[in-house]
């Protein structure tokens, strides 16, 4: 692995006996960063060298991407980044929106990582809000996310996944898969039914959105989405 402390950057890779190639990354830090995505707790999932789960990178440059406007892009807001959204809001732009790191636990087998990730939300009523991280590097490896979260008032909540690949959701399993490599994801809950939903990102390269949404509003839940090679 390599952790980057200042950056809060967390990259996991296979040990030598693992049976395929499977790794992630994970993000930290704050939204106040040069050339600045929203884009606390994003994760990406990469497998026998295909990146499946991504972060889908900057967009064609025009003058809004410099202006005020910026953040009406859905590749630079986090709507087109695997986090989650909170009562219908978007992560916030600035310095003080930012993720506070509560633990990070390095093995030979497994990294775990967990983000307080309130601070990117400016929604009053949200009392907790934790990404759990945790990469396992045995047999073929896998990735659990796990997201806690608690308001006020009962209040919208959803994680999501992105990907440049084909996205099939059946049951409480989302299947992505390129020419080469696919993956399963898993997902479970506590305090809602989860239900999913798909959109198409409005800019190239038009990564597919899959929302993993809490079926009505609720005041206390968990999303647990757990990644393995498919």
């Amino acid at each position: 692995r390599n952790w980057f402390e200042q950056s809060a950057l967390l990259i996991c890779r296979p040990a030598p006996a693992t049976t395929r190639r499977f790794a992630a990354t994970f993000l930290g830090g704050n939204n106040g960063v040069n050339h600045n995505h929203n884009d606390l707790g994003t994760f990406t999932v990469v497998l026998d060298g295909r990146t499946l789960v991504l972060d889908p990178g900057l967009e064609v440059y025009s003058y809004r991407t410099f202006s005020e406007q910026r953040y009406e892009s859905q590749l630079l807001n986090s709507y087109g980044h695997p986090v989650p959204r909170v009562a219908g809001c978007l992560q916030s732009a600035g310095a003080e929106f930012r993720a506070r790191v509560l633990a990070k636990e390095f093995t030979a087998d497994t990294d775990r990582m967990v983000l307080d990730l309130r601070g990117a939300y400016d929604v009053p009523g949200l009392r907790k809000l934790e990404r759990e991280f945790l990469f396992d590097r045995r047999g073929a490896g896998a990735l659990t996310i796990t997201d806690r979260v608690e308001f006020a008032e009962p209040a919208a909540f959803e994680s999501a996944l992105i990907s440049l690949g084909q996205a099939t959701c059946e049951g409480s399993r989302v299947r992505i898969a390129d020419e080469h490599a696919a993956i399963t994801a898993d997902v479970t809950a506590e305090g809602a039914e989860i239900e999913f939903a798909t959109d198409t990102i409005n800019q190239p390269p038009h990564p597919v959105r899959v929302a993993l949404r809490c079926r009505g509003p609720v005041t206390k839940a968990m999303i647990r989405t757990v990644i393995r090679p498919a």
